[in-house]
C-alpha cells in the first residue's frame, strides 16, 4: 500500500504537517492526555466557535488524481450541534469534498460533501444517518477520484458516495487538512475532536488492524500465569503482590536482597513464545529501594532466541550512575551494542516500555520505546546469520524474560514491578488513559458555560461548570448525581462519570 504521508503524532508535535490552521478563540495541541492510539493524539478545541473556524493540521501533497486519506476521531464535546446546517469537518480536501458531522433533519450526523462550484461554493450533501456518539472512536476514510466521485468509510464500510460536480470534477487534491474545520451557530462553546492515525495514499487505507497477542498477563489472578518459569539466585524472590499496581488489584514484584558477592542476582519470569521474527513485547516496569549506582546495572526485560546459545538478542539494562538511564542491547554481525538513551530513571515511577525485534538476514530491526516515545531504533541489520563466536545468532524470539534478568554483583536490594505485559506481532502501545464523562443539563430560565452537552475528561481532573441565569431569573441549586449543591460556579472531580443538572 503506497503510503504518501503519515503522522500518529508520536513525535509529540505538528512537525511532519506543512501547517497548522487555527483562527482566533481556536486551539491545536498535541495531547497526551487522552490519546487515541499510542502516546499522543491531535486535539482540537474551540472556545467559542462561529462560521469559517479552524482548528486542523494541513499537509500539501504532489496533485493527486486518487487520494484515500484516513483518520481516526473523537468527540471529546460540543455535540449536539445547536442549529441546523451546523457541521463539523474532520477532513478536507480543499475545494474538491469533505467529511463532517453536521446537523440535517435536527440529527447530528456524519456527512459527505462535494463543492459544486469554483469561487464561494455551495455543496452536495449526503446524509449518513450515522449518529456520532461523544467519546467513541471513529476510523474515518475520505476518497477523491478525479474526473469521477467522492467516497466516505466510517469504520472501514462505504457509507456514502458522490458524484462530482461538472465544474468540479477534473480537480486534482494537493492540499488535506484534519481536525475540526466549523461552521456552526456563532456562540456555541465546547467544541472538542481528538484526532489520530492520520494516512493518505493513493490506494484504500482501510482501519488498523490489531495486532495478534501470543500471551498477556495483568496479574488480576493474584498469581503468576502457569506459563511462567521463574529463576531466582539465593536470597532473591518473585512473587505477585498489591502493593502499588499501574492498573487493577495487582502486579508481579521481583525483589533481589543485595547481598555481597562475586556474581550477580537474578530473580525473574520467563514466558516462551512461538518461534517469532517480528515480536513486540510491553510491560510497565517500576524500581523500589535503589537504583544501580556508577558501574553497575539492571536487566528488567530480555528477548532470546533458543538458538542462540543463552545470549540475547536484545535487552533493555538501566545503566547507573548519578543519573541513572535506560538502554537496549542489541546484537548484529558485528557484535553486541549498548545504545544508551537520554531518558533517566527515577525510584517508585511507572514506566511503559516497548522492545520491537524483527529477526532477518540483512532486513532485521530493534525499536525501543519508553512512554510511547521511540527513544532508539536502527533497520537493516543481519541478526539471522549464526555468528561463530559469542554474542551467537541464529534464530527467531522463543523466550520472554521480565523483572531482574540480571543486577551486577555488587547492586543494592531493590525491587523491580512489573504490570500489564504483553507480547505480540505488532505495535502494542501504552494503555489509554482513564476517563469519564461529564453530562451537564439546564433546565428553563438559563444556560451553562460549557454548554449543555458531554464531555470527556481524564481521572482527576477539576471542571468548573457556571450556571447563566437568563434574564428574569435567578441561579437556585444544582442536582449533581442527585444531590443538591447550592454553588455557583461548581467545581466537580472527575473520579467516575457525573450527571450535572
Amino acid at each position: 500500500m503506497p503510503i504518501v504521508f503519515e503522522d500518529g503524532f508520536e513525535t509529540g508535535d505538528t512537525t511532519k504537517w506543512d501547517a497548522v490552521v487555527v483562527t482566533s478563540g481556536e486551539h491545536v495541541t498535541v495531547d497526551s492526555v487522552s490519546p487515541i492510539h499510542g502516546a499522543y493524539s491531535l486535539l482540537s478545541t474551540s472556545e467559542n466557535a462561529g462560521p469559517d473556524e479552524y482548528a486542523m493540521v494541513k499537509k500539501i501533497v504532489s496533485p493527486m488524481n486518487v487520494c484515500y486519506a484516513r483518520g481516526y476521531f473523537r468527540v471529546n464535546g460540543g455535540l449536539p450541534l445547536p442549529n441546523e446546517g451546523d457541521r463539523i469537518n474532520l477532513i478536507i480536501f480543499y475545494w474538491c469534498s469533505n467529511v463532517a458531522i453536521g446537523k440535517s433533519g435536527g440529527v447530528d450526523q456524519f456527512q459527505l460533501r462535494v463543492s459544486n462550484v469554483t469561487g464561494t461554493p455551495t455543496w452536495i450533501v449526503k446524509n449518513t444517518g450515522i449518529k456520532p456518539e461523544i467519546g467513541r472512536t471513529y476510523c474515518v476514510e475520505l476518497v477523491w477520484r478525479r474526473g469521477d466521485r467522492t467516497e466516505l468509510y466510517i469504520d472501514g464500510q462505504k457509507v456514502a458516495e458522490c458524484l462530482a460536480a461538472e465544474g468540479m470534477r477534473d480537480r486534482a487534491v494537493d492540499d488535506v487538512r484534519f481536525g475540526m474545520g466549523i461552521t456552526v451557530t456563532p456562540g456555541h462553546t465546547g467544541l472538542s475532536v481528538s484526532t489520530d492515525s492520520c494516512a493518505i495514499s493513493d490506494t484504500y487505507i482501510g482501519p488498523i488492524s490489531p495486532p495478534t497477542i501470543y500471551f498477556e498477563d495483568d496479574f488480576e489472578t493474584g498469581a503468576f500465569k502457569p506459563e511462567w518459569s521463574l529463576t531466582k539466585t539465593e536470597g532473591e524472590t518473585a512473587s505477585v503482590t498489591s502493593i502499588a499496581p499501574f492498573k487493577g488489584r495487582f502486579h508481579a514484584d521481583f525483589e533481589c536482597d543485595g547481598l555481597p558477592g562475586t556474581a550477580g542476582e537474578m530473580s525473574y519470569a520467563q514466558v516462551s513464545v512461538p518461534s517469532l521474527t517480528d515480536c513486540y513485547v510491553r510491560q510497565y516496569i517500576l524500581f523500589t529501594k535503589a537504583l544501580p549506582p556508577s558501574g553497575k546495572s539492571y536487566v528488567p526485560l530480555n528477548l532470546r532466541s533458543a538458538l542462540a546459545s543463552g545470549y540475547a538478542l536484545a535487552y533493555v539494562y538501566v545503566s547507573g550512575g548519578a543519573t541513572p538511564k535506560f538502554g537496549l542491547y542489541w546484537v548484529d554481525q558485528a557484535g553486541a551494542h549498548y545504545s544508551l538513551t537520554d531518558v533517566p530513571v527515577q525510584l517508585n515511577r511507572w514506566y511503559c516500555i516497548e522492545v520491537h525485534v524483527k529477526v532477518g538476514a540483512g532486513d532485521g530491526a530493534y525499536e525501543f520505546w519508553i512512554d510511547g516515545t521511540k527513544v532508539f531504533s536502527i533497520e537493516g541489520v543481519d541478526n539471522l546469520t549464526a555468528r561463530t563466536e559469542p554474542p551467537y545468532l541464529g534464530g527467531p524470539v522463543n523466550y520472554v524474560q521480565t523483572g531482574e534478568r540480571w543486577a551486577s554483583a555488587g547492586s543494592p536490594a531493590h525491587g523491580v514491578y512489573v504490570d500489564e505485559f504483553v507480547v505480540a506481532d505488532g505495535y502494542i502501545g501504552p494503555l489509554p488513559a482513564v476517563t469519564y464523562t461529564l453530562t451537564v443539563a439546564t433546565t428553563t430560565g438559563g444556560d451553562t458555560n460549557p454548554k449543555p452537552g458531554v464531555y470527556t475528561f481524564s481521572e482527576g481532573t477539576s471542571v468548573t461548570v457556571t450556571a447563566v441565569p437568563a434574564a428574569g431569573f435567578v441561579f437556585s441549586h444544582w442536582v449533581l448525581d442527585g444531590a443538591t449543591r447550592t454553588e455557583n460556579p461548581i467545581t466537580v472531580l472527575m473520579d467516575k462519570d457525573h450527571t450535572l443538572t
